[in-house]
């Protein structure tokens, strides 16, 4: 089925040369149709067609069977859209395309899309997660599909509330609106409880990278950011100078602070360093997650996120400025601080923002570090199926074809204009872009870090400026390795 494509970065996006929808995503074994690359598009064609991928049969019919899919609400303090219960239209665009996409799969596969919305940030798991539980134990089948916070419904998985997706009817993880290396790192012995991918925007949403405003940035000659990360060099040693050379006690009272005064970095997180510096936490070996500490680095990672937070002048304390995102997000956006570390989502709140601002990778530990790397946060959504479930193949059915809509309407409604033509103020932006989402690392540790004990291992360090690693895991380590081996093994224990 050819459709029209309306930009040709859309173009590329579909055909993966962006990467943004697909990490470690690949061509799909036994697909119906096949993309088309840039490279097959004639050079006189002024809107590119392509060639949809599917996996569904054309003819589909599941007899109007409803699929209730508990959703997280959109939550006003967050930077996370409601990613499927978009209940009608309200002329965004991107409001639309996500409600358009759900009209899509009713009508392809004769099912009713039921989105029930409920509080589910973290301060409600308890109350989100209750649902789940109640309509499992009952078997009343209320939910045929869950998206949840992605630092606390894995609980779910080990109480033995959720069904094994691998081998799911119908879904084909080597589709690329599947994000393999989320699916696969959440995995136990081959069992894979949550998806992630263009089914939602979470996960795309939630990528960290740095914000640097560009007045700031020129004041100080600091013209050639840009290059510097094009040619591998910015580290972060290059970050540390220009905070320094930032920093600037505006209200003369001889205290940088930074409610009042112009800081070089603020961010009320840092766990993101450890994925920037290329660490992971664990590691599957034949299909079983295990600890995998690089005690060298970890040790130097630690010792010096603490330097860089305390020791560093115009660097905002992690212990006072973390207490709320709000502290750093308003430094910034008042055009008071030259970088701003957040997820990518964190865009939509300066759009009114006077300064003009551009967007970066995360910086590398040195020059040697061959790529930069990212990662996205813990509060992603993770899409899963509850044991009660009773219609799997059409549930099954759906979540494939909501992913692939989502593929190809969503995410360039998502990409195009509500990134491109609403915040990215320049071209260059949409490279770094580009740049920060290649390599974006997901680890077990991530999904399962709430119960494991690790979930803001690097963030506890430094907000206690605790510098030294090796002692802090001689202390954790026991309580560690008892949480993964009783994860792992009541996993095992349950049913496939």
């Amino acid at each position: 089925m050819k459709k029209t494509i309306p930009s040709l970065l859309t173009a590329l996006l579909l055909a993966g040369t962006l990467i943004f929808s697909a990490c470690g995503g690949g061509d799909a074994d036994g697909a119906a149709e096949t993309t088309t690359t840039p490279a097959d598009i004639p050079e006189e064609t002024t809107e590119p067609t392509e060639t949809r991928l599917t996996s569904l049969p054309e003819t589909m019919d599941f007899g109007g069977a409803e699929i209730s899919i508990l959703c997280r609400e959109n939550e006003a303090n967050t930077s996370y859209i409601n990613e499927i219960g978009v209940l009608e239209e309200s002329g965004d665009v991107l409001n639309d395309a996500i409600y358009q996409r759900n009209r899509s799969v009713e009508k392809r596969l004769n099912v009713v899309v039921n989105p029930i919305n409920m509080d589910g940030y973290w301060s409600n798991q308890t109350a989100f997660m209750d649902k789940v539980r109640e309509s499992v134990t009952s078997g009343d089948g209320t939910y045929d599909i869950v998206v949840g916070y992605a630092a606390y419904i894995p609980a779910l998985a080990v109480e033995g509330m959720l069904l094994n997706l691998t081998g799911a009817p119908h879904i084909e993880l080597d589709n690329p609106w599947w994000n393999k290396d989320i699916i696969e790192s959440s995995s136990v012995a081959g069992r894979s409880y949550f998806l992630a991918g263009d089914i939602g925007l979470s996960y795309m949403n939630s990528t960290f990278i740095i914000y640097y405003n560009k007045q700031i940035a020129e004041s100080l000659g600091i013209d050639d950011i840009y290059d510097t990360v094009k040619d591998g060099a910015w580290t972060r040693e290059r970050v540390s100078a220009d905070c320094r050379a930032a920093a600037d006690d505006m209200n003369g009272d001889g205290i940088l602070n930074f409610n009042d005064d112009r800081m070089g970095y603020v961010t009320n997180h840092t766990n993101e360093f450890m994925s920037a510096f290329g660490i992971r936490l664990t590691k599957h070996e034949g299909g079983i997650p295990k600890w995998d500490f690089n005690m060298d680095k970890l040790s130097d990672i630690a010792a010096w996120t603490c330097a860089f937070y305390y020791e560093t002048e115009g660097v905002a304390p992690l212990d006072k400025i973390s207490v709320t995102h709000e502290h750093a997000l308003r430094c910034f956006a008042e055009g008071r601080s030259l970088y701003y570390c957040s997820h990518l989502g964190r865009m939509l709140y300066l759009r009114d923002m006077t300064d003009d601002f551009g967007v970066l990778p995360l910086f590398k530990w040195d020059e040697a570090q061959e790529e930069y790397s990212t990662r996205t946060a813990d509060s992603i959504s993770l899409f899963c199926v509850p044991a009660a479930c009773k219609n799997f193949e059409a549930v099954a059915a759906a979540m494939e074809a909501l992913g692939e809509e989502g593929y190809y309407s969503v995410l360039p409604a998502y990409y195009d204009v509500s990134l491109l033509v609403k915040y990215v103020r320049d071209d260059e932006s949409a490279e770094m872009l580009k740049l920060a989402r290649k390599n974006v690392m997901f680890d077990f540790d991530i999904t399962f870090g709430n119960m494991l004990g690790t979930l803001n291992l690097l963030n506890d360090l430094a907000k206690t400026k605790n510098a030294n690693f090796a002692s802090y895991h001689a202390s954790k380590i026991n309580g560690w390795e008892a949480n993964l081996s009783k994860s792992v093994d009541t996993i095992l224990a349950l049913d496939a």
